[in-house]
């Protein structure tokens, strides 16, 4: 290594524990004095659980003592993985990688290691319920990033799906053909999210919680098939989408002539970033945000026609031989609202110029971050942070 000399690496010994258990103990050594150590354990139990621990500890020397950029570093990584099965329909999973932002780019000679700038854990319980159809998940993630060094924390996401299908007008016990309303099957999922994105600095203080973002989707699709014309096989399907929010926001006009030689406005609990020059910006628009249930939906529709069109070519000759093909033609028609327009409640228009002649939607529903819409000399700017 150019920078901490000669080395031997993976030196160590290895532990037999018992016959679930072993244990690795390892370590790199540089002629200039740096040196890492990992204590790696690994485990199994055969159809009940299996994993592995294992910590580093790196001091690196950097340089000859006496030059002027001669460095000390010491850092750490420690990563952990499980799986077992808790009961039969019962499954936990864990993933978890954390240590210093440079480990990896000092103390590894794997490429892909080397280069890699993210960092992520995972921890997640699943389980269902055969006899009623229901699966659910919950989960907890984290995600860093060591060049940026933001931080990104998802707990708990939730996760609920109907396995089977629903037949609301079928009798439970089906005799002869089912009518084409026995047929309409109804499916069900939601989702819980709750995310975090901060720096590392703010990372764990009380001013995290100001990017805090969560919410609930719930989502059904009712679909049914049924035959035309004996040969016409027609599909129609109803998708529905509704989303639950604890907050929305209110959008208002404003005038940012005043803030001229200024680069910051304040309003209200946001602070409105803009650029204004010796002229002062002229418009934009402030954000206030109202605690209180929000809802916000969308929904679908489609519509398919397909048929098959079987045919067969016989050739003649001393071997019988024969070619068949099937065509199968379809067409399609679905139907998707502008939920753009005012009447859903989805934005807010509002004037970000004093002409009033430029109009900005805003959302209702955007999580909070202060932003600001400005008209700077013949353009119209969007800052956010």
């Amino acid at each position: 290594d150019p920078n901490r000399g000669f080395n031997l690496r993976n030196g160590g010994y290895y532990f037999a524990i018992n016959d679930h258990w072993d244990a690795t103990v390892t370590g790199d050594i540089y002629a200039r004095g740096s040196y890492r150590v990992q204590t790696l354990v690994n485990y199994s139990k055969r159809y009940r659980y299996d994993g592995g621990f294992s910590y580093q500890y790196a001091s690196n020397q950097f340089g000859q003592e006496g030059d002027p950029d001669y460095r000390e570093e010491s850092n750490w990584f420690l990563s952990w993985r499980h799986n077992q099965t808790l009961t039969p329909n019962t499954r936990f999973n864990a993933d978890v990688n954390a240590g210093a932002s440079n480990f990896l780019r000092q103390n590894t000679f794997q490429l892909a290691s080397v280069v890699t700038n993210q960092l992520q854990s995972s921890i997640a319980v699943q389980t269902s319920l055969p006899r009623a159809g229901w699966n659910f998940a919950i989960s907890a993630s984290h995600s860093r990033n060591t060049r940026s060094r933001q931080v990104t924390l998802s707990a708990p996401s939730i996760q609920i799906n109907k396995a089977d299908r629903v037949y609301p007008f079928r009798w439970r016990e089906l005799t002869g053909t089912p009518r084409w309303y026995e047929n309409i099957a109804l499916t069900y999922n939601a989702a819980i999210r709750s995310t975090v994105t901060v720096s590392e600095r703010n990372f764990g203080t009380p001013a995290m919680w100001d990017s805090l973002r969560y919410g609930m989707q719930h989502n059904a699709q009712m679909n049914t098939n049924f035959s035309v014309l004996r040969f016409l096989t027609v599909t129609p399907a109803l998708n529905y989408t509704e989303w639950w929010y604890p907050t929305s926001r209110e959008a208002t006009s404003i005038d940012l002539r005043s803030t001229a030689g200024s680069s910051r406005l304040q309003y209200g609990s946001d602070t409105l970033v803009t650029q204004s020059d010796a002229n002062g910006a002229l418009a934009g628009v402030a954000f206030a945000y109202r605690p209180g249930f929000s809802t916000a939906r969308q929904f679908s529709f489609s519509v398919s026609v397909n048929t098959r069109i079987y045919g067969l070519k016989q050739f003649s000759g001393p071997r019988r031989m024969a070619l068949r093909h099937i065509m199968i033609p379809s067409m399609g028609f679905s139907y998707l609202p502008d939920f753009g327009q005012a009447r859903w409640g989805f934005y807010q228009p509002r004037f970000v110029n004093r002409e009033e002649t430029q109009v900005q939607r805003c959302s209702r529903f955007a999580f909070r971050g202060a932003c600001a819409l400005f008209l700077q000399g013949d353009g119209i700017g969007k800052q956010c942070f």
